[in-house]
Formats: structure tokens, C-alpha cells, sequence
């Protein structure tokens, strides 16, 4: 859990996925998740992802690979002003469920 204080704003909540210890990938967790009424983004991407960059430069994700494997691995969780302790309960259930389920 990241550190709180009065000094973010938490306008994501970024969760990473560690690959090798999962039968799924991020598309795939993601996936099960929706399956269950949680709906989840990808917020980042890295530049040398985006149509102009890799384009422009011809890049290739392997370019980059510290950058692909976190984009690889992240997923952004529900989070919103009015999102109620019940509704976060019910994220982090999910999540542990489909985790518990693609552990390896």
C-alpha cells in the first residue's frame, strides 16, 4: 500500500502484477475482473508505445524494456470520491479472487 498523507491527490490506484507468479496476464486478469462488475484501466502507456513515437522513431517495445514489462503488468483499480467502503471491499475481494485463482 503506497504511503498516505496530505500531499497526493490519489487520482489512481495503480496495482502491478506480478507475471511470473500468475497463470494470467494483465489482459486476462483484467478480464475476470470485468466478468465480476469491476471495471478497470490502463492508464499507463509508455511513449515509445504511442502510434506517432514508435512510427516517427521506429520503436518496437523492446525497445524499452524496463518500461513495456511495468506497462505489461499495471492496472488501474476503481477509484473515485464517491466510491463507498462497501464498493472497495468488494474491488479488493474481487482482486483477491482472481489472483487466488491464477496463482501459480
Amino acid at each position: 500500500m503506497p504511503a498516505q498523507g496530505p500531499e497526493h491527490s490519489w487520482h489512481l490506484f495503480v496495482i502491478r502484477l506480478v507475471e511470473e507468479r500468475l497463470t494470467l496476464d494483465r489482459d486476462r486478469f483484467a478480464e475476470a475482473l470485468s466478468e465480476q462488475g469491476i471495471g478497470v484501466s490502463v492508464h499507463f502507456i509508455p511513449l515509445h508505445l504511442m502510434p506517432y513515437y514508435s512510427a516517427r522513431y521506429r520503436l518496437r517495445p523492446e525497445d524499452f524494456p524496463v518500461a513495456y514489462r511495468a506497462y505489461r503488468c499495471s492496472l488501474s483499480l476503481p477509484i473515485y470520491p464517491g466510491l463507498s467502503d462497501e464498493q472497495v471491499q468488494r474491488v479488493i475481494a474481487a482482486v483477491r479472487r482472481v489472483g487466488d485463482r491464477a496463482r501459480r
